[in-house]
């Protein structure tokens, strides 16, 4: 079992679980991203009434909501993508996201530009609530919103 160590309010992290990896991240850099999230959803439609989400967002304007129903959905280029993305800096068949049980996961499919989540580069990732997915070098981001109620409310 691993201890946590005890630290001051201002030394605060939180870890993610990157794949097979735990990363640390700062509160500040979620605290970003929280608000990234939230002013794009300020200028939008309020997300439809379901549980997992795609946010489309480009040029930094949302664009579309897309609902996680089928086990796996595709994004790229090719027109028989689920979702169809045209940019030049994003391939036929760029990612997939599958689904791992209650969980999400999403996978760079050998692109050549790459799939950037929370600004690194990753070869796959389980999706956790807020993250911001960039497709490519371009301006094209996916944002994954889980819009499930608690049970306790």
């Amino acid at each position: 079992m691993t201890s946590i160590p005890k630290v001051k309010s201002d030394e605060f992290r939180t870890l993610l679980l990157e794949t097979s990896d735990v990363k640390e991240i700062s509160l500040d850099e979620v605290k970003n991203r929280i608000r990234h999230i939230d002013k794009l959803l300020d200028t939008f439609e309020q997300p439809p009434a379901c549980e997992d989400l795609l946010l489309i967002v480009v040029k930094n304007k949302p664009h579309t909501w897309y609902r996680l129903e089928s086990d796996r959905v595709s994004i790229g280029r090719a027109e028989n993508s689920d979702i169809v993305l045209q940019s030049s800096k994003v391939s036929r068949n760029h990612c997939y996201i599958s689904r791992n049980n209650s969980s999400w996961l999403m996978v760079d499919d050998d692109s050549k530009n790459g799939m950037f989540v929370n600004g690194r580069k990753m070869k796959k990732r389980l999706l956790c609530e807020g993250d911001i997915v960039r497709i490519g070098t371009g301006s094209v981001e996916v944002i994954y919103i889980n819009n499930k109620k608690p049970d306790f409310i």
